[in-house]
């Protein structure tokens, strides 16, 4: 019997230990998981926050940039514009003048000799052409902002960045030079006040050449080259973020890099890696600690339970040896925990605190608890569960709700710091609670969000500028053209219809040139919108092929157009943008082409996508384009080889590369100095069935009202009310003119109108309003007015507000004849939308 007891005895010990060791190999795994999982985690976040700085700084620096550009261009139209009576000072010495920012500016001559400086006139002859930031205007023709290395100036006696534009002489000459000496330290001390710990922000040129450093003053980096960048600058052109050694200080660091936009300078923020892990390190360090408590206590109880020729003495101080070294390692993990910049606490299913960090009692604002007496337990319960109402009303229903989840939440701490507080229930029922002080990163987000605010404000207000500036515009251009074209088609002499239809064709280039700029506006915002329909595209050829004989009518340049085989004839996009892209290229063709051809060519292929693509391929025998100004053709106000004899604004190329990239392509051009040009478009173009034919009955349809109307129109400008009145009558239409939304709604009231025509824009009543009220009116009538807006407003949002007021159809001012017509013909069939 006792043999079988000892049996029983032997085989529940070898499971005991079997199974304390498969238990102890599962905590140091699982331990080990952990803690890698919170280092990845803690990297990710890390090189989020690293990036989202990097950008916000990039965009910082960009603006910086502009700003001093466009004073340069300043200055310079005023030296251009005043002559030998220009004088630096009178403008430097003004409240606009930045001076926290520019240390000097000063004006070269074309010998590179100093001429004038805002910090006093030369007293001798100083000879600046031997200066980087001088000589590279003396070399180069292009028109273009040049930012220097830093250098020690000659007259400003201090480190600075130049910044430089060549002044243009006659004939687009070299006349000398405009530079601005930027200090450095203005965006050091500002990049400083960043807490980045050991991490730090730098400027840095594409030669490698450091700027700007937020630890470092000029005289401190001076020329110093940035270690290790030529790696860096790939990760800097797409923008990103990249683990790096540094190759002289052996550090590992997280480095962001950002290019800023048509510049060869980048930003580059950095953080050492132990800065960002070391949380997880100690992390690591206390769970270790805690495996190896759990270790050295699981092993003497196994090796106990298999010593059993151990005498009962041996077995005493084998515990005595293990209690010693839990005590130990007790101690080091309280030490830890202290140590800790976290605050830890772990709690009972009650709520009540069994352990605790120093930094948790720092962090709530209870220092100096000391010894944990049940006074003090009872404040620390109080703090704790005050934390825990912001996110559930106690902790019994913390548990409920989350079983084994955490919660995060942020709350204020009692010295107004930001706390973000972590909780988890443990399976006994307790919690463990971790505080971290985020104050510091609260403020940054806070800081970001006003930038931020602050960048959206200045959208909304240029578009505000833009849509008021086409208004104004468009107003007088109404005016103007519909005035010229009815004097074009009285009787009169030749040279006065001659001299009208060079008016007409001057305020029609003057209208594409609004639009251009509205749409550059909005395409720059990506708030094009985009209207994909069934498209044929050998009908599309034909219109241009049309508009290719006006455009090119005296000159010795034929115009072909073609449809490859391979290209389908009907696809779906949006296509006024399409004849927007088409019409642009071949207008600048012709504009640059005076003999030879321009071709036109259409195709489809497959991308590597998979998704099905227009290609669109202009080539012309013009002038070409120098490869130097190959990079610049598609930005905003620039121009190719011979453009300033040509009129438009610079914007066709822009928006055209804007619509290309919305519409899901690209765009490229090679040319030939000379010889001519070939632009390449692509665009997303997936092929359809012909669209449906427009019926007989639609195609037969008159190009007037077919019988006389009653019109009320409502505008406050008195020559759009003459002109509109004008050209209603000479169709035969009677109309009654009013100065505002009020009196039409009046007038509306004492007569039934066929068709309303009201201005958005009014005083009193504006037009939205009126519409509302006309049609409340005419609720439940069989005969109702088919009410339009005659707006100078032409973004989107403007006649979705029209159609929202309950407008059934928009005339954008200046209109088209035709476009008045179709509204006439609707009115005349009764074809009102009812609401």
């Amino acid at each position: 019997m006792w043999r079988d007891w000892r049996g029983v005895a032997r085989a529940t010990a070898q499971g005991a230990t079997g199974f304390g060791l498969l238990l102890l190999a599962t905590l140091w795994t699982f331990g080990h998981m952990h803690v890698e999982s919170r280092r990845t985690l803690t990297l990710e976040a890390a090189e989020r926050n690293t990036s989202d700085l990097t950008r916000a700084l990039t965009e910082h620096v960009a603006r910086s940039v502009k700003e001093i550009d466009a004073t340069l261009l300043f200055l310079r139209q005023a030296m251009a514009q005043q002559g030998e009576s220009f004088k630096l000072t009178d403008y430097t010495d003004s409240g606009y003048f930045k001076k926290d920012l520019l240390l000097q500016v000063a004006y070269v001559d074309a010998d590179g000799v100093l001429v004038d400086s805002n910090l006093a006139a030369p007293s001798e002859r100083v000879d600046l052409s031997d200066r980087e930031h001088v000589r590279v205007h003396m070399t180069r023709t292009a028109d273009e902002l040049f930012i220097s290395k830093p250098v020690l100036g000659r007259v400003s006696g201090k480190w600075s960045i130049q910044f430089s534009r060549r002044i243009l002489g006659p004939g687009g000459s070299h006349a000398g030079v405009l530079v601005a000496s930027v200090n450095p330290d203005s965006f050091s001390e500002y990049y400083a006040s960043f807490d980045l710990g050991e991490g730090a922000i730098a400027i840095v040129g594409a030669d490698g050449v450091l700027r700007v450093s937020s630890i470092q003053s000029a005289e401190e980096y001076m020329t110093k080259p940035f270690p290790d960048f030529a790696k860096l600058r790939a990760v800097g052109d797409r923008g990103g973020c990249v683990s790096h050694t540094d190759q002289i200080r052996r550090v590992s660091k997280l480095m962001c890099v950002r290019r800023i936009p048509d510049s060869d300078i980048y930003v580059v923020v950095w953080k050492p890696l132990s800065d960002i892990v070391k949380d997880v390190d100690s992390l690591e360090s206390a769970a270790t600690l805690l495996n190896m408590f759990l270790t050295a206590l699981a092993l003497p109880l196994m090796g106990g339970s298999i010593a059993k020729r151990y005498r009962l003495s041996q077995a005493l101080d084998g515990r005595e040896r293990a209690r010693r070294r839990a005590d130990g390692i007790a101690r080091d993990l309280r030490c830890a925990l202290d140590n800790m910049s976290h605050g830890i606490m772990l709690l009972d299913s009650e709520g009540a605190v069994l352990v605790s960090n120093d930094q948790a009692y720092a962090l709530m604002g209870l220092g100096g608890l000391g010894a944990q007496t049940p006074a003090d337990n009872d404040r620390l319960r109080a703090c704790v569960e005050a934390l825990a109402v912001a996110a559930v009303p106690g902790l019994h229903a913390l548990r409920d709700a989350l079983g084994l989840e955490k919660t995060f939440m942020r709350c204020a701490g009692p010295d107004g710091r930001v706390l973000k507080v972590r909780t988890g229930p443990l399976a006994d029922g307790g919690f463990v609670r971790t505080v971290e002080d985020i104050t510091d990163r609260h403020e940054n987000e806070r800081l970001m969000a006003s930038a931020r605010d602050v960048a959206q404000e200045a959208s909304r207000a240029r578009a505000l500028f833009l849509a008021r500036m086409s208004h104004e515009l468009r107003t007088p251009l109404h005016a103007v053209v519909g005035f010229v074209r009815l004097l074009r088609h009285e009787k009169l002499d030749p040279e006065p219809v001659r001299l009208a239809g060079m008016i007409d064709e001057a305020s029609t280039h003057l209208i594409s040139i609004v639009d251009d700029i509205l749409d550059f506006s909005a395409a720059d915002a990506g708030r094009l919108r985009l209207s994909p329909t069934p498209v044929d595209l050998e009908a599309l050829l034909g219109r241009f092929q049309s508009i290719a004989s006006v455009l090119l009518a005296d000159k010795p340049v034929v115009f072909r157009a073609a449809l490859a085989p391979d290209a389908p004839r009907w696809i779906l996009c949006d296509e006024r943008r399409l004849a927007q892209i088409m019409m642009n290229l071949i207008g600048n063709a012709a504009k640059f082409t005076q003999s030879g051809e321009i071709v036109v060519d259409l195709s489809g292929f497959q991308g590597e996508d998979g998704a099905r693509r227009l290609r669109i391929v202009v080539r012309d025998t013009g002038v070409g384009v120098l490869p130097e100004l190959l990079g610049d053709l598609f930005h905003p106000f620039s121009r190719g080889e011979g453009a300033s004899q040509m009129s438009g604004a610079g914007l066709g190329l822009a928006i055209v590369h804007d619509l290309v990239s919305q519409m899901g392509g690209d765009i490229a051009v090679s040319s030939d100095p000379g010889r001519g040009a070939t632009f390449v478009a692509t665009i997303l173009a997936p092929p359809v069935e012909a669209a449906p034919q427009a019926s007989r009955a639609e195609a037969a349809e008159p190009a007037a009202a077919a019988r006389s109307l009653d019109v009320l129109v409502a505008d406050d400008t008195r020559s759009s009310q003459l002109l509109i009145g004008m050209l209603l009558k000479k169709r035969g239409h009677r109309v009654v003119a009013v100065d505002d939304g009020l009196e039409a709604v009046k007038a509306a009231r004492r007569q039934a109108f066929d068709l309303v025509l009201l201005d958005i824009q009014m005083p009193v009543m504006d037009g939205l309003e009126a519409a509302r009220a006309i049609r409340a009116d005419n609720a439940g009538k069989d005969r109702r007015p088919l009410i339009s807006a005659l707006t100078a407003q032409v973004l989107p949002h403007d006649h979705d507000a029209a159609r929202a007021a309950g407008m059934d159809a928009v005339l954008k001012k200046p209109f088209r004849e035709s476009e008045l017509d179709a509204v006439l013909r609707r009115a005349a069939h009764g074809d009102v939308e009812l609401a």
